[in-house]
């Protein structure tokens, strides 16, 4: 995901009955890529949506906690 200078990006990680788990939003002050470590330890095990937007895209992704 291409992030540009200053831009807001904003993470939401939920589970399937749509409850949310996790968010984050920040802007990107340098347009080198940004990565980050999120503990879901604490969450039980199943299946998860992650959601990544800026101003410009949206990404959407599955991932499963076994």
């Amino acid at each position: 995901m291409k992030n540009l200078n200053g831009q807001a990006r904003e993470i939401s990680i939920c589970d399937l009955v749509g409850k949310q788990v996790f968010h984050s939003k920040e802007n990107n002050t340098s347009n080198n890529a940004i990565t980050q470590d999120i503990d879901l330890s604490a969450s039980p095990k199943g299946i998860y949506i992650v959601q990544v937007k800026d101003a410009q895209s949206v990404y959407v992704s599955k991932v499963v906690l076994q």
